[in-house]
């Protein structure tokens, strides 16, 4: 039987970014303290789903400083990220997954996240709707000028129809910038 815990980042055990750290397989990771950690994701809850020994089996971060300006616009969304569960194809992820969202629709929190094609598949079978291609509009800030995503889609977990429209918008003439401020 699992146990599906959301923490913020300032609740997590040491124990806990022990075990996340190592899920990410961070290889800068390994020598972040749990303070400096807390403090890089102070604005990111995590979502863990454990074993009945309390063993991490998936983890997935919730980021909440995720800014798109679209338009002279800007759209917070809580960006879904960190998506990782050990040992695969045991079921671990589908079920933080289905946990993750029933958990942001009960908060009424619109949240998106992304995807590379090779992981498409997975997300269909978990009936998550994906903006096929999308992300490739979007534009992060480069050493010296903006620079296309590595993603390719982007993910619907929570989005109210108006924020799946914005999105579906995007085109070569209507591009997304992820910003910092």
């Amino acid at each position: 039987m699992s146990h599906y815990k959301v923490k913020a980042a300032v609740n997590l055990l040491d124990s806990d970014v022990k075990a996340i750290l190592n899920f990410w397989e961070m290889t800068n990771g390994q020598n972040m303290t749990p303070d400096v950690f807390k403090e890089k994701f102070k604005n990111s809850e995590f979502h863990l789903l454990k074993d009945h020994s309390s063993n991490l089996r998936a983890v997935a971060r919730m980021n909440f400083d995720f800014k798109l300006k679209i338009d002279d616009q800007t759209y917070t969304y809580p960006e879904f990220g960190g998506f990782v569960a050990k040992p695969r194809s045991k079921g671990y992820g589908t079920e933080l997954l289905v946990n993750l969202i029933q958990n942001l629709k009960k908060r009424k929190i619109e949240a998106l996240g992304f995807c590379e094609k090779p992981l498409r598949l997975y997300y269909e079978k978990c009936g998550i709707q994906i903006l096929y291609d999308q992300a490739k509009f979007l534009r992060e800030a480069g050493e010296n000028d903006w620079v296309i995503s590595s993603d390719d889609d982007i993910l619907d977990l929570t989005l109210s129809p108006a924020s799946v429209q914005l999105l579906q918008s995007l085109n070569s003439a209507n591009l997304a910038y992820l910003i910092d401020d």
